[in-house]
């Protein structure tokens, strides 16, 4: 998983701008960085490609430390992004969690894995997005069976595949006639 060019765009303010001679740009550290998470190797076992493996730890624990990484964070919290990303968010409570997933100002998907019924049931009462999965992946929906859409930035409301899909397309026109009048003459 690489984050792409028009993806980065959304983060990059967020980002020190490099100072000096520096040989890797902030999209390549932020790849490698990924690249890490993803595959739960060493800061050692990083590719070649990425360059100077310790460069790289050494940039990341300099962000991780002066609140740089915790605002790249908060921007992918607020910004839909297509791609395979995750913005993590730290919650002291399932309910506080919830007011923060529904403090962005995107509503297209949202999950939730638990075990708990009461969770379950808050979330379908109260996690606010067009699509809401529980206890199963959130990507998938079936064309025809489970419509798909979301609200606020995320959509108009009107999911595509459902029955109210079709109306966005139309212009309602109402036309009326008044059909009891004085002298009325018949169709010749």
């Amino acid at each position: 998983m690489e984050i792409t060019d028009a993806q980065y765009r959304h983060i990059e303010p967020c980002l020190p701008r490099p100072r000096g001679n520096v040989t890797l740009d902030n999209l390549h550290v932020l790849n490698a960085i990924l690249y890490v998470t993803e595959q739960g190797c060493k800061w050692r076992g990083l590719p070649k490609r990425f360059g100077n493996w310790h460069t790289i730890y050494t940039r990341m624990n300099r962000w991780s430390k002066s609140g740089v990484l915790d605002r790249v964070f908060a921007q992918l919290q607020h910004t839909e992004i297509f791609g395979p990303i995750l913005a993590v968010m730290k919650a002291s409570s399932y309910q506080d969690a919830l007011t923060l997933a529904n403090s962005t100002p995107y509503a297209l998907t949202g999950g939730v894995y638990s075990r708990s019924p009461a969770h379950l049931e808050l979330a379908r009462q109260r996690f606010d997005v067009g699509n809401l999965y529980l206890n199963r992946p959130i990507t998938g929906a079936l064309v025809g069976r489970q419509p798909f859409g979301g609200h606020r930035l995320s959509g108009v409301g009107a999911k595509a595949g459902g029955e109210e899909y079709l109306m966005q397309f139309v212009v309602n026109r109402v036309v009326s006639e008044q059909t009891l009048r004085r002298g009325f003459a018949p169709p010749e």
